[in-house]
Protein backbone atom coordinates (compact mmCIF):
# COMPACT_ATOMS: atom_id res chain seq x y z
CA UNK A 1 0.00 0.00 0.00
CA UNK A 2 2.70 2.67 0.97
CA UNK A 3 4.74 1.38 -1.79
CA UNK A 4 1.63 2.05 -4.30
CA UNK A 5 0.92 5.85 -2.87
CA UNK A 6 4.81 6.63 -3.30
CA UNK A 7 4.17 5.37 -7.24
CA UNK A 8 0.91 7.65 -7.52
CA UNK A 9 2.41 10.61 -5.61
CA UNK A 10 5.31 10.43 -8.13
CA UNK A 11 2.87 10.16 -10.99
CA UNK A 12 1.11 12.79 -10.00
CA UNK A 13 3.45 15.11 -9.75
CA UNK A 14 5.39 14.07 -13.54
CA UNK A 15 1.99 14.92 -14.84
CA UNK A 16 1.18 18.70 -13.51
CA UNK A 17 4.44 20.16 -12.03
CA UNK A 18 7.41 18.08 -12.88
CA UNK A 19 7.20 18.77 -16.44
CA UNK A 20 9.90 18.04 -19.01
CA UNK A 21 10.95 21.45 -19.63
CA UNK A 22 10.13 23.03 -16.70
CA UNK A 23 12.66 25.09 -14.17
CA UNK A 24 11.56 24.02 -10.50
CA UNK A 25 12.51 24.52 -6.93
CA UNK A 26 12.22 22.10 -4.74
CA UNK A 27 9.66 22.50 -1.82
CA UNK A 28 10.59 20.24 0.79
CA UNK A 29 12.76 17.12 1.66
CA UNK A 30 16.25 17.44 1.93
CA UNK A 31 16.97 19.21 -1.17
CA UNK A 32 14.86 21.93 -0.32
CA UNK A 33 15.20 25.69 -1.78
CA UNK A 34 17.42 24.28 -4.51
CA UNK A 35 16.69 25.02 -7.91
CA UNK A 36 16.90 22.28 -11.19
CA UNK A 37 16.07 22.53 -14.83
CA UNK A 38 13.54 19.46 -15.78
CA UNK A 39 15.71 18.73 -18.62
CA UNK A 40 16.25 14.69 -20.38
CA UNK A 41 18.94 13.64 -17.94
CA UNK A 42 17.18 15.18 -14.93
CA UNK A 43 13.66 13.54 -15.56
CA UNK A 44 15.09 10.27 -14.30
CA UNK A 45 15.58 11.90 -10.53
CA UNK A 46 12.46 13.21 -9.61
CA UNK A 47 12.55 11.44 -7.01
CA UNK A 48 15.09 14.77 -5.80
CA UNK A 49 11.97 16.79 -5.64
CA UNK A 50 10.65 15.15 -2.32
CA UNK A 51 13.33 12.90 -0.89
CA UNK A 52 17.13 11.72 -0.98
CA UNK A 53 18.80 10.70 -3.88
CA UNK A 54 21.63 7.92 -2.68
CA UNK A 55 20.39 8.45 0.84
CA UNK A 56 23.37 6.48 2.40
CA UNK A 57 25.70 8.90 0.21
CA UNK A 58 23.64 12.13 1.15
CA UNK A 59 23.33 11.46 4.53
CA UNK A 60 27.56 11.07 5.03
CA UNK A 61 27.42 13.98 3.22
CA UNK A 62 25.25 15.64 5.78
CA UNK A 63 27.38 14.49 8.72
CA UNK A 64 30.84 15.49 7.67
CA UNK A 65 30.89 18.22 5.04
CA UNK A 66 31.88 20.99 6.58
CA UNK A 67 32.23 25.28 5.35
CA UNK A 68 35.40 26.32 4.01
CA UNK A 69 35.99 22.13 2.21
CA UNK A 70 37.29 21.53 -1.30
CA UNK A 71 35.30 18.39 -2.75
CA UNK A 72 35.91 17.08 -5.55
CA UNK A 73 33.12 15.59 -7.72
CA UNK A 74 34.26 12.80 -10.29
CA UNK A 75 31.12 11.89 -12.24
CA UNK A 76 28.99 14.77 -11.48
CA UNK A 77 26.11 13.71 -13.62
CA UNK A 78 23.83 16.54 -13.59
CA UNK A 79 24.72 17.94 -10.14
CA UNK A 80 22.17 16.80 -7.55
CA UNK A 81 25.08 15.78 -5.20
CA UNK A 82 27.26 18.68 -5.84
CA UNK A 83 24.57 21.25 -5.06
CA UNK A 84 23.61 19.38 -1.58
CA UNK A 85 27.45 20.03 -1.09
CA UNK A 86 27.40 23.22 -1.67
CA UNK A 87 24.29 23.85 0.69
CA UNK A 88 25.92 22.22 3.50
CA UNK A 89 29.00 24.14 2.46
CA UNK A 90 27.28 27.37 4.09
CA UNK A 91 28.43 29.66 1.53
CA UNK A 92 32.14 28.65 1.76
CA UNK A 93 34.12 26.32 -0.08
CA UNK A 94 34.75 25.53 -3.72
CA UNK A 95 33.97 21.92 -5.68
CA UNK A 96 35.19 20.68 -8.30
CA UNK A 97 33.32 18.23 -10.56
CA UNK A 98 34.17 16.45 -13.71
CA UNK A 99 32.25 15.60 -16.07
CA UNK A 100 32.88 14.02 -19.57
CA UNK A 101 29.62 13.84 -21.37
CA UNK A 102 28.02 16.69 -23.21
CA UNK A 103 24.70 16.70 -22.62
CA UNK A 104 25.34 15.66 -18.96
CA UNK A 105 27.69 19.09 -18.93
CA UNK A 106 25.14 21.27 -19.92
CA UNK A 107 22.66 20.09 -17.72
CA UNK A 108 25.16 20.53 -14.52
CA UNK A 109 26.28 23.63 -15.43
CA UNK A 110 22.42 25.10 -15.78
CA UNK A 111 21.55 23.61 -12.65
CA UNK A 112 24.59 24.99 -10.66
CA UNK A 113 23.69 28.46 -12.74
CA UNK A 114 20.29 28.28 -11.48
CA UNK A 115 21.57 27.95 -7.69
CA UNK A 116 23.81 31.00 -7.25
CA UNK A 117 21.85 31.60 -3.68
CA UNK A 118 24.48 28.90 -2.93
CA UNK A 119 27.76 31.02 -3.08
CA UNK A 120 29.94 28.65 -3.28
CA UNK A 121 32.75 28.14 -6.14
CA UNK A 122 31.85 25.36 -8.43
CA UNK A 123 34.16 24.68 -10.92
CA UNK A 124 32.06 22.59 -13.84
CA UNK A 125 35.07 20.65 -15.72
CA UNK A 126 34.37 19.13 -18.93
CA UNK A 127 36.53 16.06 -18.20
CA UNK A 128 36.93 12.68 -17.15
CA UNK A 129 38.83 11.33 -14.76
CA UNK A 130 41.02 8.48 -15.81
CA UNK A 131 44.24 6.20 -14.93
CA UNK A 132 46.28 8.64 -17.78
CA UNK A 133 45.91 12.06 -18.82
CA UNK A 134 45.13 12.37 -22.96
CA UNK A 135 42.02 12.39 -25.18
CA UNK A 136 39.92 8.92 -24.29
CA UNK A 137 36.75 7.16 -25.83
CA UNK A 138 33.54 7.37 -23.56
CA UNK A 139 31.06 4.70 -24.65
CA UNK A 140 27.38 5.44 -24.10
CA UNK A 141 25.30 3.81 -21.33
CA UNK A 142 22.01 2.31 -21.22
CA UNK A 143 20.47 5.92 -19.31
CA UNK A 144 22.08 9.42 -18.73
CA UNK A 145 23.76 8.26 -15.89
CA UNK A 146 25.72 4.82 -16.85
CA UNK A 147 27.71 6.82 -19.78
CA UNK A 148 31.09 5.80 -19.13
CA UNK A 149 35.18 5.64 -20.18
CA UNK A 150 35.47 3.10 -23.23
CA UNK A 151 36.67 -0.59 -23.46
CA UNK A 152 36.72 -3.52 -25.68
CA UNK A 153 33.11 -4.61 -24.53
CA UNK A 154 31.85 -1.26 -25.81
CA UNK A 155 32.29 -2.25 -29.48
CA UNK A 156 28.91 -2.11 -30.09
CA UNK A 157 27.95 1.38 -28.29
CA UNK A 158 28.02 4.67 -29.78
CA UNK A 159 31.44 6.33 -28.37
CA UNK A 160 32.40 10.07 -28.62
CA UNK A 161 35.89 11.07 -27.89
CA UNK A 162 36.84 13.08 -25.01
CA UNK A 163 39.50 15.32 -23.14
CA UNK A 164 41.18 13.63 -19.62
CA UNK A 165 43.01 14.46 -17.11
CA UNK A 166 44.02 12.65 -13.61
CA UNK A 167 43.64 13.52 -9.96
CA UNK A 168 47.82 13.77 -9.92
CA UNK A 169 47.26 15.87 -12.50
CA UNK A 170 44.57 18.14 -11.84
CA UNK A 171 45.92 18.35 -7.67
CA UNK A 172 49.64 19.19 -9.20
CA UNK A 173 48.12 22.15 -10.80
CA UNK A 174 45.37 23.96 -8.16
CA UNK A 175 47.89 22.91 -5.39
CA UNK A 176 44.85 22.84 -3.05
CA UNK A 177 44.62 19.62 -1.01
CA UNK A 178 40.38 18.10 -1.58
CA UNK A 179 39.25 17.40 1.51
CA UNK A 180 36.64 14.84 0.45
CA UNK A 181 36.55 13.02 -3.08
CA UNK A 182 33.40 11.25 -4.18
CA UNK A 183 33.72 9.12 -7.46
CA UNK A 184 30.97 7.14 -9.39
CA UNK A 185 32.32 6.68 -12.95
CA UNK A 186 30.20 3.50 -13.72
CA UNK A 187 33.00 0.70 -12.80
CA UNK A 188 36.16 2.62 -13.49
CA UNK A 189 37.01 4.33 -9.98
CA UNK A 190 39.95 2.19 -9.50
CA UNK A 191 41.14 3.81 -12.48
CA UNK A 192 40.70 6.82 -11.22
CA UNK A 193 42.39 6.06 -7.81
CA UNK A 194 45.45 4.85 -9.68
CA UNK A 195 45.73 8.34 -11.30
CA UNK A 196 45.56 9.93 -8.00
CA UNK A 197 48.13 7.90 -6.36
CA UNK A 198 50.62 10.68 -5.32
CA UNK A 199 47.57 13.04 -4.52
CA UNK A 200 45.70 10.63 -2.00
CA UNK A 201 49.14 10.47 -0.83
CA UNK A 202 49.73 13.77 0.05
CA UNK A 203 46.63 15.01 1.02
CA UNK A 204 44.70 12.06 2.46
CA UNK A 205 41.01 12.99 1.63
CA UNK A 206 37.82 11.37 3.19
CA UNK A 207 36.72 8.83 -0.18
CA UNK A 208 33.57 7.74 -1.26
CA UNK A 209 33.24 5.65 -3.83
CA UNK A 210 30.34 3.79 -5.77
CA UNK A 211 31.92 0.25 -6.18
CA UNK A 212 29.94 -1.19 -9.06
CA UNK A 213 30.86 -5.42 -8.58
CA UNK A 214 34.36 -4.13 -8.00
CA UNK A 215 34.03 -4.03 -3.96
CA UNK A 216 37.12 -6.27 -3.21
CA UNK A 217 39.72 -4.44 -6.25
CA UNK A 218 39.09 -1.28 -4.56
CA UNK A 219 39.77 -2.43 -0.87
CA UNK A 220 42.24 -4.48 -1.44
CA UNK A 221 44.19 -1.50 -3.26
CA UNK A 222 43.26 1.07 -1.01
CA UNK A 223 44.19 -1.41 1.81
CA UNK A 224 47.60 -2.16 0.92
CA UNK A 225 47.88 1.85 1.31
CA UNK A 226 46.79 1.92 4.82
CA UNK A 227 43.39 3.56 3.86
CA UNK A 228 40.80 1.29 5.71
CA UNK A 229 37.36 1.38 4.29
CA UNK A 230 33.84 0.68 5.13
CA UNK A 231 30.65 -0.22 3.66
CA UNK A 232 28.13 2.62 3.21
CA UNK A 233 24.62 1.06 2.52
CA UNK A 234 24.88 -1.50 -0.59
CA UNK A 235 26.63 0.52 -3.47
CA UNK A 236 28.98 2.55 -2.08
CA UNK A 237 32.32 2.57 -0.02
CA UNK A 238 34.10 5.30 2.17
CA UNK A 239 37.34 5.97 4.11
CA UNK A 240 38.16 7.03 7.48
Amino acid sequence: MKQGLKRAFHRLLAMTWLKPGATRTVAFGPYRGLTFQLNEPMMSRLGTFYRAYEPDVSAWLDANIRSGMTVYVVGGHVGIHVLHIAQLMQARGHIYVFEGWPDNVAALQRNVDLNPQLQVDISVLPQCIAAEAGIVNMAEGTSDGKHHLSNTRDSASHTIEVEATTLDQFWQTRKTCPDVVLIDIEGYELDALEGGERMLSACKPRLVLEHHGEEAALIDWLSIRQRPTRALGHRHLVTS
